[in-house]
């Protein structure tokens, strides 16, 4: 793990900390959270009720019902989506001899292994969890849901890197954002529909990393408040700010999802119309 202060280009007192898996971020949260954080999550129905332990132990264990539910949404898709290149059995002069066109008499009874090509290219997804205090946790699980649907049906058929993404300020001073590394191959559909939509952890171990924060970037904590990341200026655009910072930052194209912020246009739509969102998004990633 590895901390790196100031990676964007827009403020002094913007830390970024970058996770390889869930189970390290949680590690992290658990090492440098004091007793009194972890006591604010605790049966806090803004935390969906989880206590702070549960919503640790559910990053490494996920959500079966969650999950279930993500499944079945994912049946209702009408869209598809590019596959990825793979190899196929094509005919040839050479090669493997197909027994069964050799008796056939098939005048090419060889086979050979080639790459068939497609238009597909591996798909960095960012999806910012961060939400209104004013968001209802069953808004909150819809999204959630609805977005896992998306990213298990894409990795289907072709290489996604998933990262999930908390930002946020904590006491107005510390600007911190956490890139956590989704593993996707293969895809562990428990654990996904939990982080993306309960407010477990959404809210409460995300709270706790805003939270502990100043450990890295050296500033002093005050008050229990949590601010956005920025406004409505950096976020709300077809090509934000964020993401283009998220680009640089990664060193790569980005997909990304922003959070359920006051300003944020489309952020309803996966809640209001799931299977419309799910088929426009794979429409548009063709």
């Amino acid at each position: 793990m590895k901390a790196t202060s100031n990676p964007f280009p827009i403020a002094a007192d913007h830390t970024v900390v970058k996770f390889d898996n869930p189970g390290q971020y949680a590690a992290w949260i658990e090492s440098n959270a004091t007793a009194s954080v972890k006591d604010m999550v605790n049966g806090s129905n803004f935390y969906n009720g989880e206590t702070y332990s549960t919503a640790a132990r559910k990053i490494v264990t996920g959500c079966k019902e969650t999950a279930a539910r993500a499944d079945k949404l994912m049946s209702k898709l009408n869209a598809t989506t590019p596959a990825t290149v793979k190899r196929v059995k094509r005919k040839s002069p050479f090669g493997r001899v197909s027994v069964g066109a050799y008796l056939a008499a098939d005048p090419m009874p060889c086979r050979v292994m080639v790459k068939e090509k497609t238009q597909a290219a591996p798909l960095t997804i960012v999806v910012n969890v961060i939400c209104d205090a004013r968001t209802k946790t069953a808004d909150l699980e819809a999204r959630g849901i609805a977005i896992a649907a998306l990213v298990k049906r894409v990795s289907k058929t072709r290489p996604v890197s998933l990262m999930i993404c908390a930002s946020g300020q904590a006491d107005g001073a510390d600007k911190a954002l956490a890139l956590v590394k989704f593993p996707t191959a293969p895809l562990d559909s428990y654990r996904l529909a939990f982080m993306l939509s309960n407010a477990g952890f959404t809210r409460g171990l995300n709270f706790c990393f805003y939270r502990s924060i100043g450990k890295i970037s050296g500033c002093k904590q005050g008050s229990e408040s949590i601010g956005y990341f920025n406004g409505p200026d950096y976020e709300d655009a077809p090509e934000s700010r964020m993401k283009l910072h998220l680009q640089d930052f990664l060193g790569t194209e980005v997909f990304y999802m922003p959070g359920l912020t006051p300003w944020s246009k489309d952020g309803r739509a996966a809640i209001d119309n799931p299977v419309k969102w799910l088929n426009d998004t794979c429409d548009a990633l063709k």
